[in-house]
Protein backbone atom coordinates (compact mmCIF):
# COMPACT_ATOMS: atom_id res chain seq x y z
CA UNK A 1 0.00 0.00 0.00
CA UNK A 2 1.19 3.56 -0.52
CA UNK A 3 2.71 5.40 2.44
CA UNK A 4 0.10 7.26 4.50
CA UNK A 5 1.54 10.69 3.64
CA UNK A 6 1.44 9.99 -0.08
CA UNK A 7 -2.08 8.56 0.01
CA UNK A 8 -3.37 11.45 2.15
CA UNK A 9 -1.92 14.00 -0.28
CA UNK A 10 -3.27 12.15 -3.31
CA UNK A 11 -6.77 11.91 -1.85
CA UNK A 12 -6.67 15.38 -0.24
CA UNK A 13 -7.31 13.92 3.22
CA UNK A 14 -5.71 14.47 6.57
CA UNK A 15 -2.88 12.03 7.21
CA UNK A 16 -4.55 11.06 10.50
CA UNK A 17 -7.58 9.83 8.54
CA UNK A 18 -5.39 7.53 6.46
CA UNK A 19 -3.48 6.36 9.55
CA UNK A 20 -6.73 5.52 11.35
CA UNK A 21 -7.95 3.61 8.31
CA UNK A 22 -4.70 1.65 8.03
CA UNK A 23 -4.83 0.91 11.78
CA UNK A 24 -8.38 -0.40 11.47
CA UNK A 25 -7.48 -2.59 8.49
CA UNK A 26 -4.55 -3.98 10.47
CA UNK A 27 -6.70 -4.61 13.56
CA UNK A 28 -9.21 -6.50 11.43
CA UNK A 29 -6.45 -8.60 9.88
CA UNK A 30 -6.63 -7.30 6.32
CA UNK A 31 -3.16 -5.72 6.20
CA UNK A 32 0.14 -6.06 8.03
CA UNK A 33 2.32 -3.07 8.84
CA UNK A 34 6.00 -2.82 9.73
CA UNK A 35 7.69 0.44 10.64
CA UNK A 36 10.29 1.28 8.01
CA UNK A 37 9.08 -1.46 5.67
CA UNK A 38 5.53 -0.50 4.78
CA UNK A 39 1.97 -1.74 4.77
CA UNK A 40 0.99 -4.84 2.84
CA UNK A 41 -2.31 -6.52 2.05
CA UNK A 42 -2.44 -9.94 3.67
CA UNK A 43 -2.84 -12.87 1.33
CA UNK A 44 -5.84 -14.20 3.20
CA UNK A 45 -7.69 -13.01 6.27
CA UNK A 46 -7.89 -15.91 8.70
CA UNK A 47 -10.14 -14.19 11.19
CA UNK A 48 -13.42 -13.27 9.58
CA UNK A 49 -15.86 -12.37 12.32
CA UNK A 50 -18.82 -13.99 10.60
CA UNK A 51 -16.99 -17.31 10.30
CA UNK A 52 -16.57 -17.54 14.09
CA UNK A 53 -20.15 -16.50 14.70
CA UNK A 54 -21.50 -19.13 12.32
CA UNK A 55 -19.17 -21.79 13.74
CA UNK A 56 -20.68 -21.30 17.21
CA UNK A 57 -24.27 -20.89 16.01
CA UNK A 58 -26.64 -23.83 15.90
CA UNK A 59 -29.31 -24.69 13.34
CA UNK A 60 -31.84 -21.83 13.31
CA UNK A 61 -29.28 -19.26 14.58
CA UNK A 62 -26.88 -20.10 11.74
CA UNK A 63 -29.63 -19.80 9.13
CA UNK A 64 -30.68 -16.40 10.54
CA UNK A 65 -27.08 -15.17 10.61
CA UNK A 66 -26.48 -16.30 7.02
CA UNK A 67 -29.70 -14.67 5.84
CA UNK A 68 -28.53 -11.30 7.21
CA UNK A 69 -25.32 -11.43 5.12
CA UNK A 70 -25.08 -9.95 1.66
CA UNK A 71 -24.16 -12.18 -1.28
CA UNK A 72 -20.60 -10.87 -0.97
CA UNK A 73 -20.54 -11.69 2.75
CA UNK A 74 -21.67 -15.28 2.09
CA UNK A 75 -19.03 -15.63 -0.64
CA UNK A 76 -16.31 -14.47 1.76
CA UNK A 77 -17.39 -16.99 4.38
CA UNK A 78 -17.30 -19.79 1.80
CA UNK A 79 -13.57 -19.21 1.16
Amino acid sequence: LPPSRALAARLALARDTVEQTYARLEAEGFISRTVGRGSFVRYRCDTLLGRELLATATGQEARLAERELSDRGRALLAV
